[in-house]
């Protein structure tokens, strides 16, 4: 397995990654390598509300993915999560 990544933090506000991730596998029925590319992007506007995106391809599936969040923190201990997902092949 080879795998590689890149991260930008900003402190309490911004953080993003890209992430590279190639596997390799020798089954008896045949040989594949599956790759997977994955962006992140989280914004948070304070303590209490913040962005959270995901994209991911999949070479192995030929599928890109997206995942949205929102976070609301109404009060400590407890949150309100909006969820968006999409995928495409």
């Amino acid at each position: 397995m080879l795998q590689t990544g890149l991260l930008y933090y900003v402190p309490t506000k911004l953080t993003t990654s890209l992430n590279a991730n190639q596997t390799c596998a020798r089954l008896p029925q045949r040989n594949f390598a599956a790759r997977t590319c994955r962006a992140r992007i989280h914004y948070a506007l304070s303590p209490f509300l913040s962005f959270a995106d995901l994209i991911k391809f999949d070479s192995r599936l030929s599928n890109l993915g997206l995942r949205s969040r929102f976070r609301w923190s109404l009060e400590p201990a407890s949150a309100m999560v909006f969820i968006l997902g999409h995928g495409w092949a």
